[in-house]
């Protein structure tokens, strides 16, 4: 309404979007009347997912990479890409609040497609750490995924075997074929898969004999419960514990994430855990900084 809700054709526009938006939510046939306070947050998602769309060409996305140790904390063997995004316009955005919104506009492909192709450039930096990427079930699924995999690791000249895909359980897990032919080119590419978050969403520990999963990682929600009252600690460490022990006859490893304490890593140690990930151990970083820390490594023995 004008001037009410804008004095500009464009503000009036918006607003009037932002109302039919709220509409197609609750299953449309309806009327709406622009309300500010209810309707800003979808005007603020709307200039996220706009300015998203020209982070790439804008060289704003960058990443960072945190270390996974074997189960001593004292050797790394893996390093999980982390995606941040710093806008010329809007500031630094939390990848809690972007990564949604890149999933739901599309926008989250053409990141995967970058971020993969970073992965593989870090690999030739340190050839004994597996790099972890994270995939979304978008680009799992997106036609001819195997073709751009293939196509990345030709032009970047990287192993196979130096890259793992990370992917969500919520999605891994479903009765999903395409899901399931695509990571069976996946494994048979030589590349590993990785469940990540494993334990939030309802678990079907049936489908993971039928999966050509390399590794589990154990969501931090139950790492935290290690902390949690004596009873918590218990019923963890019964689920942990079952899931080393599925994992010696699946032939998967198991990885915690999300360790904050001494008493969480010994735990985790005891209970056979493979690798472990957290800011005990170290924090996110830049991947020169990361790189350093692993040539220093080497030079160590």
């Amino acid at each position: 309404m004008y001037p009410r809700d804008g004095i500009s054709c464009e503000d009036l526009i918006k607003h009037a979007d932002s109302a039919m938006y709220d509409i197609k939510k609750s299953g449309k046939n309806n009327i709406a009347v622009y309300n500010k306070s209810v309707h800003s947050i979808f005007e603020q998602q709307q200039d996220i997912v706009h300015e998203l769309a020209l982070a790439i060409e804008r060289n704003e996305l960058y990443y960072e990479v945190q270390p996974i140790y074997d189960n001593t904390g004292s050797r790394i063997i893996k390093a999980e890409m982390l995606m941040r995004w710093n806008s010329e316009k809007l500031g630094s955005i939390p990848p809690a609040q972007f990564i949604p919104l890149a999933e739901s506009s599309g926008l989250i492909i053409q990141m995967g497609w970058w971020i993969l192709n970073q992965g593989c450039l870090l690999s030739a930096s340190v050839p004994d750490i597996k790099i972890c990427v994270n995939i979304s079930v978008a680009q799992l699924i997106y036609p001819g995924f195997m073709d751009g995999v293939n196509e990345i690791l030709r032009e970047s000249s990287a192993a196979p075997s130096s890259l793992a895909l990370e992917i969500t359980e919520t999605f891994i897990l479903q009765n999903n074929p395409i899901i399931a032919d695509v990571m069976d080119e996946i494994s048979g590419a030589g590349l590993d898969i990785i469940i990540d978050d494993f334990g939030v969403g309802y678990s079907n520990y049936d489908r993971l004999k039928n999966l050509p999963i390399a590794c589990i990682k154990i969501d931090k929600v139950f790492v935290d419960s290690l902390l949690g009252s004596a009873i918590d600690q218990e019923y963890t460490k019964e689920i942990i514990g079952s899931l080393v022990r599925l994992g010696k006859t699946g032939h998967f490893t198991i990885t915690a994430e999300g360790i904050e304490a001494v008493s969480q890593l010994e735990a985790l140690r005891e209970l056979g855990c493979h690798s472990i990930q957290g800011y005990l151990l170290a924090r996110p970083m830049l991947p020169a900084n990361f790189i350093k820390i692993v040539q220093q490594s080497y030079s160590a023995g």
